[in-house]
């Protein structure tokens, strides 16, 4: 299998807390076999979720928001990431990808995928998010301009 960058938007537990807009993670077989052993817990145990400690490689203004205390959550089926603002009384928050279609098209990249999946290949990025393409232009648009400012 070959590694998939996933990105995954972001935003805020709270109405008026400040987030990034998008998280990045390298799916590897690795994740996938610990997102199916971690979702076989839940279910086993009649656990509702399972919380450990890990995080995406790249949070979006990581440094500016110092993101603290990562955690994967795996629900039933679906995974998503959690974290802390260092200085806010409020958790950030991934999309939630469900893990069977995360590791369907992982393993097969050019199989189509219905609309009910949330993933979208866009720019070489498996993306999830609500709005695909306007997640993948900002990743472009805020890429491009540190580029130019480094």
């Amino acid at each position: 299998m070959k590694t998939v960058q996933l990105m995954m938007e972001v935003h805020a537990t709270v109405e008026f807390g400040d987030s990034p807009e998008f998280a990045v993670v390298e799916i590897t077989q690795d994740l996938l076999e610990r997102l199916g052993v971690l979702s076989a817990l839940c279910k086993s145990n009649g656990l509702e979720s399972v919380s450990v400690s890990a995080g995406p490689a790249s949070w979006h203004r990581e440094e500016e928001l110092r993101i603290t205390g990562d955690s994967l959550r795996v629900f039933g089926d679906v995974f998503w990431f959690e974290a802390y603002p260092k200085h806010g009384n409020y958790q950030i928050e991934t999309q939630s990808v469900d893990i069977p279609a995360l590791t369907d098209i992982a393993h097969d990249p050019g199989k189509q995928r219905d609309a009910t999946s949330g993933l979208e290949f866009h720019d070489g990025f498996l993306i999830a998010s609500s709005f695909p393409e306007e997640l993948a232009a900002r990743y472009h648009e805020v890429n491009t301009v540190s580029a130019e400012v480094a």
